[in-house]
């Protein structure tokens, strides 16, 4: 079973509404369905370009916000102007 389709059988299991409770006895009496090898690896090629295209958009995010926070000091003092 890929690594992504566990995470997404453990996400969906409702453990939220235990609070703090171990989760681990819970987690034993989870019936997962498993897919065949084709669904599964099919399923895990979508899902993991798609998680890919979010980790880019992440860290463009992050680097678009760095380079927000040293323009716009500058802007507002005039050491850099806009040019039109």
């Amino acid at each position: 079973m890929p690594q992504i389709l566990l995470y997404f059988s453990v996400i969906n299991a409702g453990l939220q509404n235990f609070n703090y409770a171990r989760h681990y006895k819970f987690l034993k009496e989870l019936k997962v369905i498993l897919p065949n090898q084709l669904i599964a690896s099919y399923f895990d090629k979508i899902v993991s370009s798609i998680y890919e295209q979010i980790k880019q958009l992440r860290l463009q995010n992050i680097n678009s916000g760095k380079i927000r926070d040293l323009l716009i000091p500058q802007l507002v003092t005039g050491k850099r102007g806009i040019k039109l």
